[in-house]
């Protein structure tokens, strides 16, 4: 099998000098990771042949996505996005990753989460589907619920949208569908469901939300979601099940670019912070994340855009806040260095380009501190 994923080369300063300073140099770009438990993009594969066996989770938890069968094993689908990032290519008819059993992560009723999509077909194919031993809260009775949370396109008169669903506490079936034409078979979305049965006064709720490749945001919210999920089974990525037994079902024909789950239901701001973050990683063409002047190469001029822009606080991407979060700090710095030579490939190495680039204090010194991380990514 073959690693898909970055590589960091040790510059000309000791790994271990730097060490306390980098806390924010984590695999996960994403503004947001606090709660996150799982993290996947199409950078980062673990390929068997031409295949993909693993997904690899760059949240730090553990939680990779794994299709051991081969003939079930979805493909990469090589610069696929509207931005030139690439997904992964699932068939609808054998094709899924699961992410194994781990309660510890994935036994909660609040949960966030949000998928870069495309759809071939409408026919109620599992984006995302969580499984669980018990959906009940009640002491004395269990109820098995291998579908109890999920995303996915509808069908029939819910075509051309996306439905979000969670679990009542005996299984009922809450839905809500972003509404009619909000989702078509041929441009990527970024997807968005949260479930929160905390909520007393709805009994718990479920949401869906959609943005599209004009930055439109739609969200449809559904009450009653009141399931108390635990003895998570597994949580799966590009198929459903039955509700009462782990078979497979419900495969989605489509391409995926990135899946992030949380354990906890994100506020307002956090949403607009990664739906920001996702649209303009995926959804912008000819924007490629790093690429701050939109010239289509990842290069010296976009390291010099974000050294005049180092620890502004009302950025946007045209200045280097890759990430979404008006910040640019060593986050955006990684995206750029995971991106570096993108278009062309590198007039000159990372940490030569460090050297080169104009910078007031103290933005320099952090600067040249990353430098001996060396962000030089080794391209696919």
């Amino acid at each position: 099998m073959t690693r898909r994923t970055k590589t960091w080369l040790t510059s000309w300063m000791a790994v271990g000098v730097l060490a306390a300073a980098l806390p924010a140099l984590a695999t996960v770009s994403t503004p947001v990771t606090s709660g996150l438990i799982a993290g996947f993009d199409a950078s980062d594969v673990t390929l068997d042949g031409a295949t993909v066996a693993s997904w690899n989770d760059q949240s730090g938890s553990g939680n990779h996505a794994l299709q051991a069968s081969t003939s079930n094993q979805p493909a990469i689908a090589a610069g696929a996005t509207p931005s030139g990032l690439d997904a992964l290519s699932f068939d609808g008819t054998t094709s899924y990753l699961d992410i194994a059993s781990n309660p510890t992560d994935f036994d909660t009723g609040t949960l966030t989460w949000y998928t870069v999509f495309q759809t071939d077909t409408f026919a109620n194919g599992r984006i995302l589907n969580g499984a669980y031993l018990d959906i009940n809260p009640d002491p004395g009775t269990t109820t098995a619920s291998y579908a109890a949370w999920g995303t996915m396109p509808g069908s029939g008169s819910l075509a051309n949208q996306l439905r979000v669903h969670a679990r009542t506490t005996t299984n009922g079936f809450i839905s809500t569908p972003s509404g009619a034409d909000t989702v078509n078979s041929t441009d990527f979305y970024v997807g968005g469901g949260i479930w929160d049965n905390s909520v007393v006064e709805t009994s718990g709720y479920v949401s869906v939300i959609v943005v599209d490749n004009t930055n439109t945001r739609v969200s449809a919210t559904a009450p009653g979601a009141n399931g108390a999920p635990t003895g998570h089974q597994f949580t799966r990525i590009g198929s459903g099940s039955s509700l009462s037994a782990p078979t497979v079902s419900f495969y989605f024909d489509g391409m995926l670019a990135e899946v992030l789950i949380y354990n906890r239901v994100l506020d307002s701001t956090e949403q607009s912070q990664v739906e920001s973050y996702l649209y303009n990683k995926y959804l912008v063409a000819g924007f490629h994340p790093g690429d701050a002047n939109g010239d289509g190469l990842v290069n010296l001029s976009d390291l010099q855009i974000l050294g005049d822009n180092w620890q502004s606080t009302t950025a946007t991407w045209a200045e280097a806040d890759f990430t979404g979060d008006n910040i640019v700090n060593l986050s955006d710095l990684q995206i750029l260095g995971d991106n570096w030579g993108f278009g062309v490939g590198p007039d000159v190495s990372f940490d030569e380009a460090l050297a080169q680039v104009s910078i007031p204090e103290p933005a320099a010194l952090s600067l040249i501190g990353v430098g001996a991380m060396a962000l030089l990514r080794r391209r696919k």
